[in-house]
């Protein structure tokens, strides 16, 4: 299982600086089980409301982007296989036969 990361940017940490203690250990809390357990981002504190908007908008866009990178490696790896050329060792002579993708 790949590893989810939470990245604190400089934002959050303009955002980070605003907030007392208790909103602090709630965003950082309610942030981690977002990404980790896919609790939604809920408060009662208008403020946290208000970042959790800006934080939800950037994890929707890491996983989309996410999800185009994998797409992006597949056709990428799809095109290297059918780039390559089938090659056949035939006593001591090598045949090469060029297949659909290499012509």
């Amino acid at each position: 299982m790949k590893n989810k990361i939470v990245k604190i940017t400089k934002d959050y940490y303009g955002f980070i600086k605003n907030m007392t203690d208790k909103q602090r250990a709630e965003f950082i809390s309610t942030v981690c089980e977002r990404v980790y357990d896919g609790k939604p981002l809920v408060t009662k504190d208008k403020y946290l409301k208000g970042v959790y908007v800006f934080v939800e908008r950037d994890l929707q866009v890491a996983a989309q982007n996410s999800i185009n990178g994998k797409k992006g490696a597949e056709v990428l790896a799809e095109r290297k296989r059918e780039m390559q050329p089938v090659e056949l060792i035939v006593g001591s002579v090598i045949v090469t036969a060029k297949t659909e993708g290499n012509e």
